[in-house]
């Protein structure tokens, strides 16, 4: 049995979990490949859940937006947690700089002045840590603005892997295995299900 040194870090929110525990790496306490890609797409993304967090709470986005005429009305008071969670983003991003999630987990502990909505921290953080922030911060940003797509998983086992790991994104028509990354489509999906029932 695999120690816990060789399990993604992501734990639960490991992208290739399995029913047991995380997926297991290579390498001790780092990060498996599909959680790498995963989080350098949330990374990709992170930008434009900025400008959607700015345009939320009013804030004009360079090239977006609308011009409205003068108003004696007041304009509605700020959301504090969106605009806490745009300055955490924006200390993120300044901490990260430019490099890939690939390259990022690899960065030793370090210490370091971390702003959050609470109060400045200091915190002892690796590479692996920074990654993991990226995708909550991302994920919390989505949440914020509504535009979080939930994942609906399905119950059927993968016709490849047999693990429980079936699943969709809402409004997706694409059925994929988050553990080895089949795809199929709803209407397979569904013939898929009548071939289980008739093996039975």
């Amino acid at each position: 049995m695999l120690d816990d040194d060789h399990r993604c870090r992501s734990g639960k929110q490991c992208v290739n979990r399995t029913p047991e525990a995380a997926a297991a790496t290579t390498k001790p306490d780092t990060l498996c490949s599909a959680c790498v890609d995963e989080i350098q797409d949330c990374r990709d993304r992170l930008g434009a859940a900025t400008d959607a967090l700015k345009l939320f709470i009013g804030i004009k986005v360079q090239g977006v937006g609308v011009k409205v005429s003068a108003s004696k009305t007041p304009p509605a008071p700020i959301n504090i947690a969106a605009h806490d969670l745009i300055t955490e983003i924006d200390v993120l991003m300044f901490r990260v700089g430019n490099l890939l999630v690939r390259d990022l987990i690899k960065q030793p502990l370090t210490k370091v002045k971390y702003w959050s909505a609470e109060f400045e921290q200091l915190r002892v953080w690796d590479g692996v840590d920074w990654a993991l922030q990226i995708r909550h911060l991302y994920r919390r940003a989505l949440a914020l603005t509504g535009f979080e797509r939930s994942w609906q998983r399905r119950h059927a086992p993968c016709r490849d892997c047999s693990l429980p790991c079936l699943g969709q994104m809402s409004g997706s028509e694409v059925v994929q295995c988050s553990n080895c990354g089949t795809c199929m489509s709803d209407v397979e999906y569904q013939n898929y299900c009548v071939e289980l029932v008739k093996g039975k």
